[in-house]
This record gives structure tokens, C-alpha cells and sequence, in this order.
């Protein structure tokens, strides 16, 4: 599910700057995102399975503050493009909200994947690399983004989702094909004598 889901997820994120000029394809489009969310989310509980020993406090807050992101960011997704669709984005309004609610949860997300993809590069449970480009991927956007700016190659939008939705989609990828293939077993951390 995680490597399913990482892979929509790089290719949802790309996706959204090439829609963006066309306002009905955009919102056909963006209905499909709970899809890929719960996808990530059904990745997140495999991934915690595999190591949920062997991570520590870090892990398991790294995994609760991302687990409840990504259900705020389908909740957010739910509400404003199938509860709010008839309601404007200039006003204030339930769709407005959600959109509020999306970003909270993508907020809880960036700060999860941070502590998850550290407490997985300690735990060698899982490739470190998966740890690594899920705690990378907001820098690598930003950093995208602006090399973007200064040279013009990609709007500033598509190089900032190449960078870190490829870039998290990428840790998920190689995070989920190590579950899936049985590289990522549960573990426990060894007990110390004295």
C-alpha cells in the first residue's frame, strides 16, 4: 500500500500544476486525492508495524503526528471537493475551512515525516534511505523552488512538486517495498542487562 501510494502520491502532486489552468479539471482531479491519502495512510500502519519495536518515542510520534495529518488532509480534501463544491474559495466558508483543515494536516505531515524518517534511519528496521528522503523532502521542494526561480528552467510550482512530492514518493516507495517484500520485519530493541 505504501509503495502503491507514494508512487500517486509523486504523480497526484506533479498532476496539480499541469490542471491548474482548467478550473473543472482541477476539481475532477482533486476528488480523487482521499484515494491516494488513505493509501499513505494504510502504508503509514505497515510501516509502523515493521519497526514499531525498534524506533522508540520518536517513532511513535513521528507516526501518530503523520498518521493524523494525512486524516486531516482527507477530511480537508473530502469536504471541500465533494461537501463544498457549490460554495467560492473568496469567501468565508465551509470550503474555505477545509482547505484550513488540509493544511493543518499537511503541517502535521512535514512534522512527522521528520521525526518518523530520523527514528527509521536509527532503527535500521527499514532501508535508511526510505528515512531519509521521507525526512528530505520539504527542504529538496523549497530547494527546487528556488533554483527554479533563479533559472527559470520550470514554473516555480511544478519544480517545487517535482522535488517534494517526487522526493517523498520516492521514501515511501522504497519504505513500502521493503515491507512488502519482507525486508522491513516487525523488530524489538534489545534488552540491556546490567
Amino acid at each position: 500500500m505504501g509503495m502503491f501510494g507514494g508512487a500517486l502520491w509523486a504523480l497526484w502532486y506533479v498532476g496539480v500544476p499541469l490542471f491548474g489552468e482548467r478550473y473543472e479539471s482541477y476539481e475532477t482531479y482533486n476528488r480523487l486525492m482521499p484515494i491516494v491519502l488513505l493509501l499513505l495512510m494504510a502504508g503509514m500502519v505497515g510501516f509502523h508495524a515493521a519497526q514499531r519495536g525498534a524506533y522508540g518515542g520518536r517513532g511513535r510520534a513521528g507516526f501518530v503526528a503523520s498518521f493524523v495529518g494525512l486524516a486531516l488532509m482527507v477530511v480537508g480534501n473530502a469536504s471541500e471537493f465533494w461537501l463544498f463544491t457549490m460554495q467560492a474559495y473568496a469567501e468565508a466558508n465551509g470550503r474555505q475551512a477545509s482547505w484550513g483543515v488540509f493544511l493543518l494536516g499537511m503541517l502535521l505531515l512535514a512534522i512527522g515525516s521528520v521525526l518518523f524518517g530520523i527514528a527509521t534511519m536509527r532503527a535500521g528496521a527499514l532501508p535508511r534511505l526510505g528515512g531519509l528522503l521521507v525526512v528530505v523532502w520539504l527542504p529538496v521542494g523549497i530547494l527546487s523552488s528556488i533554483l527554479s526561480a533563479v533559472t527559470g528552467v520550470l514554473p516555480t510550482d511544478l519544480a517545487f512538486s517535482l522535488g517534494s512530492a517526487g522526493t517523498l514518493g520516492a521514501g515511501w516507495m522504497v519504505l513500502g517495498y521493503a515491507v512488502w517484500s519482507g525486508r522491513g520485519r516487525p523488530t524489538q530493541r534489545p534488552v540491556r542487562v546490567k
